[in-house]
């Protein structure tokens, strides 16, 4: 199946350079976006509540990406936000396109201190019948640049020789001090990033997993059967087991985040102007 040029898609900064953000990265905020340095223990429980979620609601996470273009480096802090909105939407228009929600969990990481090679990492869930063409459209995306990485991914956990809990969802969320203290738990020092550090899907984000609370609590009430698959709840991570603290899984879970607008052209084909070229 014809799949989408890679052509122009990693190249997305236009290399502009503003003085407004000289030495950005020693600085606590920029305008109204805040420059962060790691992931919150907070942030960390909610995320972990939404990986789990997504798994109850029959939308397991299933595919890790990791896109790190190779320029940039040479792009201001505003402009990588708008890079990752982007390839976001990317992948948002690829679910739109073969008829399944958008699910997923995202995070993004730079070098300590510099903020340099900042990446995006993204758990993201495919159904299985679209899986090799989600597979095969990423490889072309990439072109043989090795900018993109696509990944299986479960909810298995292993244990290292040093007694330390490593699973997907614990590489993605590495960048938290707070979630590793005292816990067997991988981490690592993280850099300086401009504006929204991690995020959701709407569908499996705070409130969709607060409703969905309440209407498994009433149905309990009510007594009446537990709901289908595609409606069940799962409790939230103060009342779950944590991953940090838990026992060996088997089954990772990967989500999508929302894309707030769509691109145009259909993911699954090249556009008009790519076949022009």
């Amino acid at each position: 199946m014809p799949v989408e040029e890679s052509s122009e898609l990693i190249a997305d900064c236009v290399h502009t350079t503003e003085e407004g953000f000289k030495n950005w990265t020693t600085k606590r905020r920029i305008g109204r976006r805040k420059v962060s340095r790691s992931i919150p223990g907070r942030a960390v429980r909610a995320l972990e509540a939404a990986w789990h979620f997504s798994r109850a609601i029959a939308k397991p996470m299933n595919r890790f990406v990791t896109i790190r273009p190779s320029d940039i480096d040479e792009c201001t802090p505003v402009e990588r936000i708008e890079i990752w909105q982007r390839w976001r939407n990317r992948l948002a228009q690829f679910a739109r396109d073969n008829g399944f929600p958008f699910t997923s969990i995202w995070t993004r990481e730079s070098e300590p201190d510099t903020g340099r090679k900042e990446h995006l990492h993204l758990l993201m869930h495919v159904p299985r019948k679209r899986l090799a063409q989600f597979d095969e459209l990423m490889a072309a995306w990439d072109g043989g640049t090795e900018q993109i990485l696509n990944e299986p991914a479960d909810y298995g956990t292993k244990v290292t020789d040093t007694g330390r809990y490593k699973n997907v969802f614990n590489y993605l969320t590495k960048n938290s001090p707070q979630a590793a203290y005292k816990r067997k738990r991988y981490f690592r020092s993280g850099g300086p990033i401009l504006g929204k550090r991690f995020g959701t899907t709407a569908n499996i984000g705070g409130k969709a997993r607060a409703v969905a609370e309440v209407r498994g609590g009433l149905r309990r009430d009510l007594g009446l059967a537990p709901a289908s698959a595609a409606s069940t709840t799962y409790a939230s991570h103060k009342r779950g087991i944590s991953i940090y603290d838990g026992n060996s899984g088997k089954t990772p879970v990967f989500t999508t985040e929302m894309s707030p607008s769509k691109i145009p052209g259909n993911s699954n084909y090249p556009s008009k102007t790519e076949k022009a070229a």
